[in-house]
């Protein structure tokens, strides 16, 4: 448990200093719509892909045991995984932001990630008492 916070925690920070990196460097250029809403599709795609993992996590959780012929991953593990993808919403971002995109136009990643990092705790999702 203290791997996933410590995973969590970094991750948190690494949103928090993407912000920072992109509040101190100012975007140049003409940005692109296109890119901008192809970006924004992928990160919506993976929000639902975590809900979906969430999903998954919680009906492994509930029985423990996984149904005959599928094949079962570790609660830590899909934790893991719904970490990263939180993180490249906020990655998205960045990268937008380099693209010529104004902070205004980008924060919205960055709050996402945060929130979807923040949501998913680990003692909370797998269900143990704090």
């Amino acid at each position: 448990m203290k791997n996933l916070q410590a995973i969590r925690i970094a991750m948190l920070a690494s949103v928090v200093l993407y912000a920072v990196i992109a509040t101190l460097v100012p975007a140049s250029g003409e940005p692109n719509p296109v890119v901008f809403y192809a970006f924004t599709a992928i990160a919506i795609v993976e929000v639902a892909g975590i809900v979906v993992l969430r999903r998954i996590l919680s009906s492994q959780t509930a029985t423990m045991s996984p149904p005959q012929g599928k094949v079962s991953v570790k609660p830590e593990t899909t934790l893991i995984i719904i970490y990263c993808l939180s993180e490249a919403v906020a990655l998205y971002g960045l990268v937008l932001h380099f693209l010529a995109f104004s902070l205004s136009q980008v924060a919205t990643f960055f709050v996402a990630g945060l929130v979807l990092l923040f949501f998913f705790e680990p003692r909370r999702v797998l269900g143990e008492a704090t």
